[in-house]
């Protein structure tokens, strides 16, 4: 080769170098074996599964029954302790408790009839004597018996007898009625009460008329 053509191949050498070391990084960067990283895909979050509410433990009748007291529902609370106690008739703190929401009712009533609230102390007297054959396998452990229920439900229904014929001839129609109308609830077969009732009620739609 002459020294003329090595000379024009020298510099397409150095022509080409530039343009084939480009290709080079170009291939390099964007490799067919490696390809294009991607970015690994975020994890999914766990999330706390939530509490189903109809698999929740259910609320023990017992801890109704003290609910149903604490809100004055003295029925509801001693039908509750009575299923309860029924199905564990030897759960102790059970019996104590039952024993001891039967005699709040009474302290109630007591309580009521010392401040002249007949009616609300006939309420419960009549409760308690409603459920009595309930509180029979409470053991003994009550303070009263039967007959001591029959007693102040008597002496109550007196009160309210009074106190309506009391409110009567004094005006007091609305008063008068409202304390017979209760009356009535814990001793519905007072015939003297329902003519007394019947009287006062024409007496207040005439007056109304």
């Amino acid at each position: 080769m002459t020294l003329t053509a090595r000379h024009k191949l020298f510099m397409l050498i150095l022509l080409l170098l530039p343009a084939i070391w480009s290709c080079a990084q170009i291939g390099k960067r964007v490799s067919p074996e490696k390809g294009t990283e991607t970015p690994p895909a975020p994890a999914e979050e766990t999330s706390q599964p939530s509490v189903d509410e109809s698999v929740r433990a259910p609320i023990p009748a017992a801890d109704l029954a003290q609910k149903q007291m604490d809100a004055g529902r003295y029925q509801k609370a001693l039908d509750l302790y009575d299923m309860a106690h029924r199905s564990t008739p030897q759960d102790r703190q059970l019996l104590q408790n039952y024993t001891a929401s039967v005699e709040k009712i009474r302290s109630v009533a007591l309580q009521a009839m010392d401040q002249q609230d007949c009616v609300s102390a006939g309420l419960n007297y009549h409760l308690l004597l409603k459920n009595y054959s309930n509180f029979q396998r409470l053991g003994g452990t009550l303070s009263f018996d039967a007959a001591d229920l029959d007693e102040n439900l008597a002496n109550c229904k007196k009160c309210i007898a009074k106190q309506g014929f009391e409110a009567y001839r004094n005006g007091d129609l609305d008063e008068a009625i409202a304390l017979w109308e209760a009356l009535l609830e814990i001793d519905p077969g007072n015939a003297e009460i329902k003519d007394a009732l019947r009287i006062a009620r024409m007496q207040q739609k005439n007056l109304q008329e």
